[in-house]
């Protein structure tokens, strides 16, 4: 399948959906379903990674850990076949995942206990083409100061040759969590520090879980605790914002710590106000997105109605929330993070799934549950103008009758995959087996999103045509126009000339970026750009 692009225009004022309102080009078609697992142990954890043409999955249950990759065209065309399974008796074996440029990161998550371990991490390198050798291991890695308890490996990411690992059990002065900071060295791992925010510094009189979450575009490097907040009946979650510092052993500096404003005021039986608290919305819980000064987080307030392992609320495997959505925090001129509208995802629907959820780059994933008809769907989403704005952009086919547990999401400019549990014959909990089944689509033919740039000598609008490949340029008169499409880093790319009113814009060659185009009007001089992203 051609790796298409989606099309979206970035204007300074306005912004029109092409198309008919309340139905979107289809973008994601279902290219092939993977059943992973299949058998009556009970799932306490799932999670996703997908890079290229490979799929990661981990699935946590009490007799142990067992992580498959699976490889496209593995099997046969557009199959996702199993190249290789890992197994461990360890219950926290595969609780999280990273893979990036052919490095898999295996979070060995440890327990809460003081009997407990306190964590690794497992990196393997992955190279499905390999037929004699396709998986080797570098080793299994943990903190030299770990203490057990710590949870290290509740969370991974991958930043270049840097490899973050989360202990969200780690002891703080206000709480708990901790980031340890891994550089790669040939096939080792070496530990360069371990981030804590500042207690003194953090405003909430609880921070818990510190590292949930883990997300770094090279500028910032963004951590959730999602259980922060006044007490553990009101959590309201953060988000810290760390910039790059050399004079740091992490290579990072605290910048911010980001929180949600909504306050509930408690009284007592007679109305007198006692305190002030934050509301329940676990920011970060779910995923964090780094955009250009701007910071998006999962926000929910959970129906917790499962217990971990140690007896402790967990949101996993819950299929549902009273309220999720993005809360939005941008980087002002002044230098301070200021917060934003809450936008909550899937709108218009009764209940938003918990895990569902997902971010990458400018794409968001979303998955609500529909009353009328008892099925869970997954809403794609465009962002045009670095993450201030989404726009649905296609409605994927429901989950299956009988899924009524949703997992993880995973996502790459071209394949989205989506994890699901489905539990029982007929489709009640409580039946013989547990299948956990990953769908994966794949990108289609590409959509746009056009808007109109005011300038004021020209006016140039962008819109697509219903081939979905190609964008269409309007001038406001007739040529002879003077065209440029010029990349990111200032490269001009293309120049040409137009005769007339109108041009067309192929995209099929056009690599995923920023993409400035520019007519110029010799006769009166007139002058005007408007910016393309492609994804």
């Amino acid at each position: 399948m051609r790796d298409a692009n989606l099309l979206f225009v970035w204007g300074v004022i306005g912004t029109v959906l092409c198309g008919t309102p309340g139905a979107y080009a289809q973008q994601w078609e279902l290219a092939s379903t993977v059943l992973a697992f299949e058998d009556s142990e009970p799932t306490d954890h799932l999670a996703l990674a997908i890079e290229g043409d490979v799929l990661a999955l981990a699935r946590c249950t009490p007799a142990g850990g067992e992580v498959r990759l699976h490889a496209r065209n593995a099997g046969g065309t557009d199959q996702w076949e199993a190249f290789a399974v890992l197994t461990d008796p360890r219950r926290g074996f595969g609780f999280s995942l990273d893979l990036d440029q052919g490095r898999l990161a295996i979070g060995i998550r440890g327990g809460t206990t003081w009997d407990s371990g306190t964590g690794s991490v497992l990196v393997l390198s992955v190279d499905p083409s390999n037929l004699l050798q396709p998986v080797s291991s570098w080793g299994e890695f943990t903190s030299a100061n770990g203490l057990p308890g710590d949870r290290l490996g509740h969370s991974v990411l991958w930043q270049g040759d840097t490899l973050f690992v989360g202990a969200t059990g780690r002891s703080h002065p206000k709480g708990s969590g901790a980031v340890h900071v891994f550089a790669a060295d040939g096939e080792v791992l070496l530990e360069l520090a371990m981030l804590q925010p500042d207690a003194m510094a953090f405003q909430l009189p609880q921070m818990r879980e510190f590292g949930a979450v883990i997300t770094c575009d090279g500028r910032h490097l963004a951590i959730a605790s999602p259980r922060s907040g006044y007490s553990d009946e009101f959590r309201s979650g953060a988000v810290h914002v760390y910039h790059p510092d050399a004079n740091e052993p992490s290579g990072w500096a605290e910048e911010a710590a980001l929180f949600d404003d909504d306050i509930v005021i408690l009284t007592d039986t007679f109305g007198n106000v006692i305190q002030n608290a934050f509301d329940v919305n676990e920011l970060g819980r779910e995923g964090l997105y780094l955009g250009d000064s701007l910071v998006v987080a999962h926000a929910v307030s959970p129906y917790y109605g499962s217990l971990d392992e140690e007896g402790l609320p967990t949101p996993d495997l819950v299929p549902a929330c009273a309220e999720c959505g993005m809360r939005f925090y941008r980087l002002g001129t002044d230098g301070v993070w200021a917060p934003e509208a809450l936008v909550e995802l899937p709108a218009g629907l009764a209940q938003r799934a918990r895990k569902g959820w997902g971010m990458d780059g400018p794409l968001a994933f979303a998955t609500g549950y529909d009353t009328l008809l008892d099925v869970w769907s997954t809403v794609a989403y465009g962002t045009f103008d670095g993450g201030s704005t989404w726009i649905p952009s296609d409605v994927l086919p429901a989950l299956d009758a009988c899924d009524r547990y949703n997992g993880p999401v995973a996502s790459t400019p071209q394949w989205f995959a989506r994890s699901s549990i489905r539990r029982g014959t007929p489709c009640v909990p409580g039946g013989a087996s547990t299948r956990v089944i990953v769908e994966l689509f794949g990108r289609t033919d590409p959509v746009a999103v056009g808007s109109f740039v005011p300038d004021a000598l020209l006016q140039l609008t962008v819109f697509p045509v219903p081939a979905h490949d190609r964008c269409v340029v309007r001038f406001p008169a007739v040529g002879p126009w003077r065209m440029a499409l010029i990349a990111v880093d200032g490269r001009t790319l293309r120049r040409w000339s137009v005769a007339g009113d109108t041009d067309e814009l192929f995209l099929g060659d056009l690599a995923p970026g920023i993409y400035t185009v520019q007519a110029e009007q010799a006769s009166d001089r007139g002058f005007g750009t408007t910016r393309l992203v492609v994804y």
